[in-house]
Order: C-alpha cells, then sequence, then structure tokens
C-alpha cells in the first residue's frame, strides 16, 4: 500500500504545481473584491472578470498588477479610480485597463513618493475638479505601449494629465484627443523645476483649453523635451491654441509642426510669455487666433526661421503677434498669411509687433510673399518704428487700408530692400511711414495705391527724409474712381534730402487734380533734391493734371537733376509742367537738364505759385508761369530771379539733343534691392548732339571749384571727369577728352585699349584672378589708371567685379570684356574656358552654387571669398606637422573633400568702430562642421578698395599702393568662434614681410583701385588668449595658419579688414613726418576694445 501512495501524493502535488499560474490570480467581479484585492491581497496579479463600477476611490501601493482583460472600471462619482500612495516598492502595474469616468470623476492620481506602472489602456470621460483629468502625477509614472487619452476634462489644469513636480516620458504610443481645460486641454505641468514631460511624436488632435494652451501648458520652470519630430493638429484655446509656455527652452533639433490649431485670443498655435526665438525647427501652416494666427509672443521675439503659411488672425498678425520687439533674422513667410482686423491698429498680415527689425543673419534676403491684411500692413505692421535690410516684399495688400507691404506708426528705415507688386487701397502701395525715415540702395517697382504714394508716404510735418541710391519705377498712386498723388512717392513733412535716386514710368492718376507723377512733396524748411534722374513719369488729371515728374509746395534746390525722356501731364483737364510743378515757395535750379518732357504749357518747368531761381549752369527747353498769358516764357528775369548767364534754353531741344538714343541704362550704377530683386540703378548717359553749340552743352560746363555743386553724380562717380576738368551737366559725370571740351589736351583721345592678365589662364572651378586694362592715347602714351567697366558675357561661369577681381565659378565658356569708361565705344575682350574642377580639394556643386551667390553679395560691396586649391602634400610634410603640433598640440589635416552643402555657411557681418578704426567691408565669416581638431580649411579673401577710397585713406593722391604701405592703414583681423579678436597679419601676428613673401598676402594695382587678397588655412585648434606668441596666426613652411580660436570640431570665424583713420596728408610717415601711421600700440588697443564689445555683446 505504502508503495502506490507516496507516488499518488508527489502526482498530486506535481498537478498543483502546474495550475499554479492560474490558482495565483485573484478574478475580480466587483467593486468590493476589486478593493478588498488590492487592500488584502491574496495574490499581487488581479484580474477584472467583469466591467466595474467604482463607488469610491481605491488606495493602493503594493506591487500589484491589475490586468484589464477588455474590462472597463467606471467611476460613479467626483472621485478617482484609485490613489496611489507613497510606497518603498514599484507600486501597482495597470495592463491594458479602460479608466472610464462617466463625466464625473475617474483616473488615477499618483502621489509624492508613489509609483505606477501603465502597459497600454484607455482613459475616457474622465473628469477632475482640480488638475489632471485623468492622470494626476507628483511621483513617478512609467507608460507603455498604447495609451489612450480621450474626452477627459480637468476644471484647472491638464484636460488628461498634470504634473507637479514629476518626470514623465509619453513613448509614441500615447495619443491625447478631444481632452479639455482650464490650461493645458491635454497635458499641463506645474511651474516647479522638477516638472518634466518627454515626448516622442504623441499624437495630439483636436484638444481644448478654456484658457492657455490647448494641448499643453508650460509655466515656470517647467521642461518639456521632443525626442523626435511632433505634430499638433486642430486644438484650440483661448490662448496659445497648441502650447501656452513661459519659454522657448523645449525648441530643440526636432521640427514641430502646428496645422489647424486656433485661439479664441492669442497665438493660435504657440503662446510664449517671455523673450523666445524661433528657429527653423518650427513649421506653422493654417493656424488661426485673434492676435498672432501662429505664434504671440509676450515680450521680444527673435525669428532666425521657421515656416508660417495659411495662417490668420482675425484682428493683427497674421503669422505673428509680438508686444516686444520682433527681430528677424530668417524664415519663410510664405503666401496666405492674413490679418482680417479692422481696427485702428489691426494689420500685419505677416508680423504685428511694437518694433520690428528684418535683417537676414546670411546672404540670402527674408522674402515675404502674399501677405494680406484687411486693413493695414499687408506683411508688416509695426506700432512704433521699422527697419528691414535684404529684404524682399512682393505681391503683398492691405485690402482696405494703407502700407501695401509696410505700415509702420514711427520711422521707417530701408536698405539693400526691394519692393515688387505690392498694393493698398488706401495711401502707400508698398510702404507707409508715421515718422522721421530713410531708404537707402533699395528698389520699389510696381507697387500700387488706390491714394496717396504709389510706393512710399510719410505725411507728418514735423517729421524729416533722407533717401539715396534708390530706383522707384513703374509705381502708381490713384484711379480712375479715387485720387493719388505722388505715383512713387508722397512726402507733406518738414524737411527732405532725395539724392542719388531714380524715379522712371510712375504715374499720378485722379478724376480730379492728378499732382507729382514721380513725386509729391511739400516742405516747411529748404529741401534738397541733387543727382537725380526723372524718365517717363506722368500725371493724367480730368480737371487737373500737375507736374508730370515733380509737384513742389515748398523751398528747394534742385542740383545735377536730369529730367527727360517725355516726363507728362495728360488727362482731359489743365495740364501744367510736363517735368517740375512749382505750386509755392522757392526753387532754386542748379546744374540741371530738364528737357524732352511733355505738356499743354510749360512741357518741361511751369512756375503755377512762389519764385523760381537759378543756381546756373542750367540746359531748359520749355519754361510756363501762371499769369496774363499764362503761356511758354523765356528762362530770364522777371520770369527767373538770379544770374542765367550760364544757364541756356531753347524750346527745340529735345531729349536727343543731350543723350542721343541713349535710355535708362545701368551705365556701371551701383547695386539696389536684393537678392532676384536686385538690379542697377538706371541713369540716362550724356551722348550730346553734333551740332550743339560748345557754349550750350552739358559736358565740362561747370567750374570744379564752385562748391553748390555735389562732388559725386548719381552713380558715385567722382566730379569733375578727370579730377582737372570741368564738372557735366545732370546725374551722369561722363569723362570727356578730346574736342567737347575747349581746353581739353587733344592727345589724351583715347585710341585703343587691351586687356593685361588675360584671362583665358583661368582653367579650374575656384581660381581666382585680377586683370587691368591698359589705355593706348592718340599721342602714343598709355596708362593703367583710366577708370574701365568690367564684365562677363556668363556670370554663372566667371564673375568679374568693378575691380577686375575674376573668379571662376563652374565649367563653362564666358566673354570677358573691359570698356573704357568715358569712351565706352573703345573696349576689349577675351574667351574664358573653364575646363577643370579643383585639383586638390572635391567640392560639391551645391557648395559652389552657394558660394557663387554669396560672392554676388560680396561683389556688390568689394570683397570676394573662395577655396584656396591648394596641395595638401604641404601640410602633410613633417616640417610642417612638427611646427603646427608645437603651436597647437595635435597633427595637421587638410580639408580635402566638401560633400554636404549642409554643413558649410557663408555669411557677412561688421566689426565695430574703435579709436576710430573701423570696418568699410564686410567681414566674411565662414562656418564647417563635422570636422576634427586640427583640420585646415584653406580660404582666399579679397577685398578692394577704389583709388578715391585710398586717397581719402592715406591722405595723399594714390593710384599705386605697395603691400607694406597698403598695411600701414589696413589690418586683416580675425573674430574666433569664442569671441577673441586677433591681427592676422602685423602687430601680433603673422609678420607682414613673412606673409608677402610667402604670397599668403598680395596687393594687385588695377584700373579702378586696388584689390588686397589673403590665403589663409583656417584651422580648428586654440586661439591666441592664453599664449599670443605661440598659438596666434603664423607662417608655418610657407602657409598663413588662422586659428579659430575653439577645438571643438567645427572650422568657423570671421575675417574683417580693418581700416584706420583717415589721414590729414602726407604719407605713412616716420615719427616727426606727421604721416598719420598706426603703431602696434595704437592696434592692439583698437582690437582689445573691439573683443571687449563682441564679449559685452555675447553676454
Amino acid at each position: 500500500m505504502k508503495r502506490f501512495l507516496i507516488p499518488g501524493l508527489l502526482a498530486l502535488a506535481c498537478l498543483s504545481f502546474c495550475s499554479g499560474a492560474e490558482a495565483d490570480t485573484t478574478i475580480v467581479n466587483s467593486y468590493a473584491e476589486l478593493r478588498d484585492a488590492v487592500k488584502n491581497p491574496v495574490s499581487l496579479d488581479i484580474r477584472l472578470g467583469a466591467d466595474i463600477a467604482i463607488t469610491s476611490a481605491i488606495p493602493v501601493s503594493l506591487d500589484a498588477k491589475i490586468d484589464g482583460a477588455g474590462k472597463k472600471l467606471t467611476a460613479g462619482g467626483a472621485f478617482r479610480h484609485f490613489e496611489v500612495q507613497s510606497a518603498a516598492g514599484n507600486g501597482p502595474t495597470f495592463k491594458g485597463v479602460t479608466f472610464e469616468g462617466g463625466g464625473n470623476g475617474g483616473g488615477v492620481s499618483v502621489a509624492s513618493g508613489g509609483k505606477a506602472t501603465f502597459e497600454g489602456g484607455t482613459f475616457r470621460n474622465n473628469r477632475s475638479t482640480g488638475n489632471g483629468g485623468a492622470l494626476s502625477v507628483s511621483g513617478a509614472v512609467t507608460l507603455s505601449g498604447t495609451v489612450a487619452f480621450d474626452h477627459n476634462t480637468a476644471a484647472d489644469s491638464g484636460g488628461a494629465v498634470y504634473l507637479d513636480g514629476a518626470d514623465v516620458e509619453f513613448p509614441a504610443g500615447v495619443r491625447f484627443e478631444n481632452n479639455t481645460a482650464k490650461n493645458g486641454g491635454a497635458v499641463a505641468l506645474s511651474g516647479s523645476s522638477g516638472s518634466r514631460a518627454t515626448f516622442n511624436g504623441n499624437a495630439f488632435s483636436a484638444n481644448r483649453a478654456t484658457e492657455n494652451g490647448g494641448a499643453l501648458h508650460i509655466p515656470g520652470s517647467a521642461a518639456v523635451v521632443f525626442n523626435v519630430d511632433q505634430e499638433f493638429g486642430g486644438n484650440s484655446a483661448a490662448d496659445g491654441g497648441a502650447i501656452w509656455t513661459a519659454s522657448l527652452a523645449f525648441a530643440s533639433g526636432r521640427t514641430l509642426t502646428f496645422t489647424g490649431n486656433t485661439a479664441t485670443g492669442k497665438g493660435g498655435a504657440l503662446y510664449v510669455e517671455g523673450t523666445a526665438t524661433l528657429t527653423d525647427k518650427f513649421v506653422f501652416r493654417t493656424n488661426g487666433a485673434a492676435q498672432g494666427g501662429a505664434v504671440f509672443a509676450a515680450s521680444d521675439l527673435t525669428v532666425s526661421g521657421g515656416s508660417f503659411a495659411g495662417n490668420t488672425a482675425s484682428e493683427s498678425g497674421g503669422a505673428i503677434c509680438a508686444a516686444g520687439t520682433a527681430m528677424v533674422t530668417g524664415g519663410a513667410f510664405e503666401a496666405g498669411n492674413k490679418a482680417e482686423g479692422t481696427g485702428p491698429d489691426d494689420g500685419g498680415g505677416a508680423i504685428w509687433a511694437k518694433e520690428i527689425k528684418v535683417e537676414p543673419s546670411g546672404s540670402d534676403p527674408i522674402v515675404f510673399a502674399g501677405q494680406v491684411a484687411r486693413k493695414d500692413g499687408g506683411a508688416l505692421f509695426s506700432k512704433t518704428s521699422l527697419s528691414a535690410k535684404n529684404t524682399l516684399f512682393t505681391d503683398n495688400k492691405a485690402m482696405t487700408g494703407s502700407g501695401g507691404a509696410v505700415m509702420a506708426n514711427s520711422g521707417v528705415t530701408l536698405e539693400h530692400t526691394a519692393f515688387r507688386d505690392n498694393s493698398a487701397a488706401g495711401r502707400g502701395g508698398a510702404v507707409f511711414a508715421g515718422d522721421s525715415s530713410g531708404i537707402a540702395s533699395s528698389l520699389f517697382q510696381r507697387n500700387a495705391s488706390q491714394g496717396d504714394g504709389g510706393a512710399f508716404i510719410l505725411d507728418k510735418t514735423t517729421a524729416t527724409f533722407q533717401m539715396s541710391a534708390t530706383l522707384m519705377e513703374g509705381n502708381t498712386a490713384g484711379g480712375i474712381a479715387r485720387s493719388g498723388q505722388g505715383g512713387a512717392l508722397f512726402l507733406k513733412l518738414k524737411k527732405a534730402e532725395i539724392g542719388r535716386s531714380t524715379f522712371a514710368g510712375n504715374l499720378s492718376q485722379s478724376p480730379n487734380e492728378a499732382q507729382g507723377g514721380a513725386v509729391r512733396i511739400s516742405v516747411a524748411e529748404l529741401s534738397d533734391i541733387s543727382n537725380g534722374t526723372f524718365a517717363g513719369n506722368s500725371t493724367k488729371g480730368d480737371a487737373k493734371s500737375l507736374g508730370g515728374a515733380l509737384f513742389l509746395d515748398g523751398p528747394f534746390t534742385l542740383r545735377n537733376c536730369t529730367l527727360a525722356l517725355e516726363n507728362a501731364t495728360t488727362g482731359a483737364g489743365e495740364c501744367r509742367g510736363g517735368g517740375i510743378f512749382l505750386n509755392n515757395g522757392n526753387l532754386t535750379l542748379a546744374g540741371s537738364i530738364v528737357v524732352g518732357n511733355k505738356s499743354d504749357f510749360g512741357a518741361d518747368i511751369y512756375r503755377g505759385g512762389g519764385i523760381i531761381s537759378t543756381g546756373g549752369y542750367n540746359r531748359i527747353a520749355r519754361f510756363g508761369v501762371q499769369g496774363s498769358g499764362a503761356g511758354d516764357t523765356s528762362w530770364a528775369n522777371p520770369s527767373v530771379n538770379g544770374d542765367t548767364e550760364t544757364d541756356r534754353q531753347q524750346e527745340g531741344w529735345t531729349s536727343a539733343t543731350f543723350f542721343g538714343s541713349n535710355g535708362l541704362a545701368d551705365n556701371s550704377g551701383p547695386t539696389v534691392g536684393t537678392g532676384s530683386a536686385s538690379g542697377t540703378l538706371r541713369t540716362i548717359a550724356l551722348n550730346e548732339a553734333d551740332a550743339l553749340a560748345a557754349d550750350s552743352r552739358a559736358m565740362d560746363a561747370i567750374p570744379s571749384h564752385l562748391p553748390s555743386f555735389p562732388a559725386e553724380d548719381e552713380r558715385g562717380v567722382a566730379r569733375p571727369q578727370p579730377t582737372n576738368g570741368k564738372k557735366d551737366i545732370g546725374a551722369v559725370e561722363e569723362k570727356q577728352g578730346g574736342g567737347n571740351d575747349p581746353g581739353a589736351d587733344p592727345s589724351l583721345t583715347i585710341k585703343s585699349v587691351r586687356m593685361s592678365g588675360i584671362p583665358n589662364t583661368l582653367t579650374r572651378v575656384g581660381q581666382t584672378a585680377t586683370l587691368t586694362a591698359t589705355v593706348v592715347y592718340a599721342n602714343g602714351t598709355t596708362s593703367s589708371s583710366e577708370k574701365v567697366t568690367w564684365s562677363s558675357s556668363n556670370p554663372g561661369v566667371a564673375r568679374i567685379d568693378a575691380f577686375g577681381n575674376l573668379y571662376a565659378r563652374s565649367m563653362g565658356r564666358t566673354v570677358i570684356s573691359v570698356a573704357v569708361n568715358r569712351q565706352k565705344t573703345v573696349a576689349d575682350s577675351a574667351d574664358l574656358t573653364v575646363r577643370e574642377e579643383m585639383s586638390y580639394t572635391n567640392v560639391h556643386p551645391e557648395i559652389w552654387k552657394m558660394l557663387g551667390e554669396f560672392n554676388d553679395l560680396l561683389s556688390a560691396q568689394g570683397a570676394g571669398l573662395t577655396i584656396a586649391d591648394s596641395d595638401p602634400a604641404r601640410v602633410k610634410a613633417s616640417a610642417f606637422q612638427k611646427a603646427f603640433r608645437d603651436a597647437w598640440g595635435t597633427s595637421a589635416v587638410q580639408v580635402t573633400e566638401l560633400k554636404s552643402r549642409a554643413a558649410i555657411r557663408f555669411k557677412t557681418g561688421q566689426l565695430p568702430s574703435a579709436q576710430g578704426w573701423s570696418t568699410s567691408r564686410p567681414t566674411i565669416d565662414v562656418s564647417l562642421g563635422g570636422r576634427r581638431k586640427g583640420d585646415l580649411l584653406p580660404l582666399r579673401y579679397r577685398w578692394s578698395l577704389s583709388w578715391d577710397e585710398l586717397s581719402t585713406l592715406m591722405g595723399r593722391k594714390v593710384t599705386k599702393v605697395e603691400p607694406q604701405e597698403l598695411l600701414d592703414v589696413l589690418k586683416p583681423a580675425f573674430i574666433s568662434a569664442g569671441g577673441e579678436a586677433y591681427t592676422v597679419v602685423g602687430t601680433d601676428g603673422a609678420a607682414a614681410s613673412q606673409a608677402i613673401s610667402s604670397g599668403a598676402l598680395k596687393v594687385t594695382n588695377g584700373n579702378n583701385g586696388a584689390t588686397l587678397e589673403l590665403t589663409a588655412f583656417v584651422a580648428d585648434a586654440t586661439g591666441p588668449a592664453a599664449s599670443p606668441a605661440k598659438t596666434g596666426p603664423r607662417i608655418v613652411e610657407g602657409l598663413l595658419v588662422v586659428p579659430d580660436g575653439v577645438a571643438d570640431g567645427t572650422i568657423s570665424g570671421a575675417l574683417g579688414l580693418l581700416q584706420r583713420p583717415a589721414s590729414n596728408g602726407g604719407g605713412s610717415g616716420s615719427k616727426g613726418e606727421g604721416g598719420g601711421g598706426c603703431d602696434a600700440g595704437v592696434s592692439g588697443m583698437m582690437l582689445a576694445l573691439v573683443v571687449a564689445f563682441l564679449l559685452r555683446r555675447k553676454a
């Protein structure tokens, strides 16, 4: 019997053991069973056997595992399902549990010290009278799998989740939909520094906050981290449709995309309480709010990147609204951002801010295209002042108000900015300025207003205005039904100065009185218009048409202007003053050509009121005055005050008399506008008829000693040409020799010109050369100092700048040409075929393209940059390696491959002035990432200065300089990645004699000026802060090495050219000679001040 009993007992025990997994699981079917199973567990594994209604919150702290098994828990009142309390263990685990709140309560709270784990599950219809509609966490929570938070509500913060001093990561499977709270419709954090949420591409959609942050609320010191790209769609709030945050500290390398979020108040997608920066990792599409359709900033906001399209504000700031200053240095403002408000300060289709500053950090312009404001400021509205540099505004609209592109309640400052095809139903087709303003080197084309100022308007009697080197073309004010005065420019102010600018093809039209086809201007104090070109402007008025080009009201001087090529007054009514109409005040006209214009009376000039005086040397055809007869009259007393002896008038003169067949052309003018909307300031070159009497000619007519005439022409060319000659009448100075000037030397008539340094030696991409042109005169003598104009038939293959600096950009063929400025028919040309890529450096084509575009910007500023094609064997040589290791403690490797456009960037900047030293040329900033310590990038920098600039700088007339002489007034300096500033050549840098003898520094004398070229191997190495003598820039085995200051895997830094104060005379001289030279002490002090300034800026 015993033999059978023992084996039987063993078998029974085995069966019991095998079924233990099932036996150790507690299955619960009621609230009481669940409560007891948690409170007094028979087993730590609990499974729901049925749907259970919870009648009061269940406290839990044990390491129990509750398996939902497809069942749900429903809270029957205003309490939680579970309250997780502090415990020593890991706390409970909820697996696949569905928490239903029934709209009254529910969810889980995790107290400080408590721990809970959620493996999948659903939180639905839970509600909290405080924070965290579904989950309130002060302890530790771990989530995994798919966890859904749907239709949960909190009376205060965190419709789904509230984190109070807790750090929780939400894996990708966690989603938030249709949750609601006062703050943070989906997730809210307390303001403590311990509150932290980490997201992994979670779904946030249709969440709502009655106050702040439809999806997220991030106050105080709370932190949020995005491990992957994140999207927010269809969330809503009063402020911050998707996110309300105290700061943008969470902005990282992950892209955040906001689509279709809305706010009834501020920030359709994003509300930022503090100072913030938007980077290129933000994308905003079709968001909407009352203020700031995409973003609202309660303080200052910097926009360095990001994309904005189709966002709408019902009041102001279609894309962005900032209560402080909005600084825009990057970003893409695409079509469809709108501001729909009609209030007195509503507007800004793209941006509304207290103050706006726009200036790109790189070479590419910032573009505002297709932005719309229902009222004012189609693209930008500033409550105070606005400035823009290197910016393009195109196709923006103010539908019922003013400022088609820009509206500012205070002053507007513009530089190298372009406005094309903008429109306003009110005033200022492109710009409405509220106070004193300035414009330089800018372009206004085809803008239109239904009211005054087709391009620009400033109407404030205490304001002042300055404009230089600007082209206004094809702008229109008014229409068939509405009166618009000032086809391009409307000014009613205290004082104005308009210089070196061209107005062409502008129109003022009105059913009543049209005034000023180009400019309608009224001033209280004496104002000046000089070196201006006016061509083809017109007025069209049904009752009156006055001043086809200029309508003047107040005291003015008009000096060296050209008004020709049929400025006209048209229309059914009275037409007066095709070129100029003086309404009131005293106009003094000097050195101007006013011919070939069209009107019923006073085709060129008409005096409707006031007094016209002559300053001498004018050329006029038809002149009219108001009064008896009201017809044309002679340009003489008593109709004109002053001595008219040097003036000439012939009613038969036309534009062809003085300009031949010449129309508006580049004529080597300066660049205006920016980027794709840049061009040349066009002018009309003199080409006088042979039959024109010698004493009537405009060329070489004004004695150079007379002080009241401008020292430069519209293009910035010095008057007179030649320097010992006489000044020309009109806006453009032509160098004239051999017959038209009675005092000219016929032997200096130009016979031919030949190009020196023929360009066909440039066969590889990246190569550079500086060309000169030698002029041969009729007497057989030659000169290389005649001013010339260089050109390339295919700038995409090779570009040549005004100083003859040639740069091979890509493989292909072009023709390089040179023409003599004062006799443009004398020219020479040569073929150039670039056949090869670089020998030693493999550069990606996109980088060549980017570098070419960067050089397009630099060349307009007298500078250039290319990658130097240097044999890496020189760096590999043992002598170089030893010297490099001694200085910087590492081996050197030359960069021989540039494969990724993303790794390299180019931008310009300026060093601040100190001790009178300044940078008149741009500082060239290069950064190349993904490198190693000791890597060297060979770069060739170039700066050019005209002979006039150098003569002023050196205190004497120069047409040739030696390298050492040039280094007395110019110092190459480097600003490291860490903000250090140090001299590259001279003083505490490389010895000037070594730099010159090694070929690292070269100076080339050209026709129009001198070019300094510096070949530097910029190294990822520590700078000279600790030991200048050892680790500063130096010549190593014939190569100039410049450490970038920080050995951090990135080669970066800015190299600029410091210019000493202009000398009062003499050469550099030795001590006691008064040469105005600069010794090492002065240079050192200047650099120290630059360093201090930069460090203050960094702080």
